[in-house]
């Protein structure tokens, strides 16, 4: 995915959160896991307009969409609150790239 796309899916996905996330309730697990009601609840709220985007963009902002969900996930285990405008970009276009190559090489057979 050129940077181009990922800057303008990005752009499009960002402003349907909230600006902050109240993370402090957790359970980190002692697999490095975490569950995090609160980031879940508002993800699971905004899954309707998600696939909206899905119908006009395709799966580029599927991938978009996960990943800037994995980052957010990461920031929120070390952190007691999410702020969104603090979300690094750059890091969840690393995801995406390396999401993109991961199914890429299950593809190669």
């Amino acid at each position: 995915m050129d940077r181009k796309l990922f800057d303008n899916l990005f752009r499009k996905l960002i402003i349907l959160w909230p600006d902050s996330i109240d993370t402090s309730v957790k359970k980190i697990f002692d697999n490095g896991g975490a569950r995090i009601p609160e980031l879940i609840r508002i993800h699971d709220d905004l899954e309707d307009k998600f696939d909206s985007l899905i119908d006009i963009y395709g799966e580029d902002i599927n991938q978009v969409e996960w990943a800037l969900f994995t980052v957010i996930h990461l920031t929120a285990r070390e952190n007691s609150e999410v702020l969104l405008d603090k979300i690094d970009p750059d890091k969840v276009y690393n995801v995406v790239i390396d999401n993109l190559k991961i199914a890429e090489e299950d593809t190669d057979f």
